[in-house]
């Protein structure tokens, strides 16, 4: 599984746990009532989701590109559906799709394991959704509680990763559209400290 992120860019880290989040919920059963565990994890994927993808935090040269690609990798896979599908019948088809494909190991060259390009290169050239089908797929074959703490220890790191790093200007502009709980995050960081990063990371 690492290998099957440890090539990319941030942006595309997150859009791969962010749709393997969201498959490992909809192929459990009983999620009608998820745990808090559970509950809070997707919380954070949608909100970091937001933080990376809408509002521009730490972007990347593939930070615009690789959405629209992954947008054109689902709407392939789910063919003449893609207009009717809502978004939890298109993750659920992607999963089925990409499982009857067989996708390639996550360290072959295609899925950019192994890889000497720049991780925006590969971000760009390599497909999203089978390294998130992948990282699903091993997520699952964990018991309900390790999984769900474990995608939320992920979520947590790139939060706490994302927080000091959005920027003054991202802070200053956006206390009351969304950014106010990173920028709340961010002051107890440095008043419980040391948790930020030196100056140069």
């Amino acid at each position: 599984m690492r290998t099957t992120i440890d090539s990319t860019d941030m942006p595309t880290s997150v859009l791969i746990w962010h749709i393997a989040t969201e498959i490992c919920y909809l192929t459990e059963e009983n999620n009608n009532d998820p745990p808090k565990k559970t509950r809070v994890s997707r919380d954070l994927s949608n909100y970091i989701m937001y933080l990376v993808f809408t509002c521009g935090v730490m972007p990347t040269g593939s930070s615009k590109l690789v959405p629209l690609l992954t947008h054109k990798e689902i709407r392939e896979a789910i063919g003449p559906y893609a207009a009717m599908a809502t978004r939890d019948e298109a993750i659920r088809m992607v999963l089925e799709a990409n499982n009857r494909e067989k996708p390639q190991s996550a360290d072959t060259d295609d899925m950019g394991g192994g890889s000497s390009q720049p991780a925006t290169q590969v971000a760009i050239r390599s497909p999203v959704v089978p390294r998130a089908c992948i990282v699903a797929n091993e997520l699952n074959t964990m018991p309900r509680d390790g999984r769900w703490g474990l995608i939320g220890d992920v979520w947590l790191e790139m939060f706490f990763y994302i927080a000091p790093r959005c920027g003054g200007d991202f802070h200053a502009h956006h206390l009351n559209t969304g950014g106010e709980f990173v920028t709340h995050v961010l002051q107890l960081m440095r008043l419980l400290g040391p948790f930020l990063p030196p100056p140069d990371a």
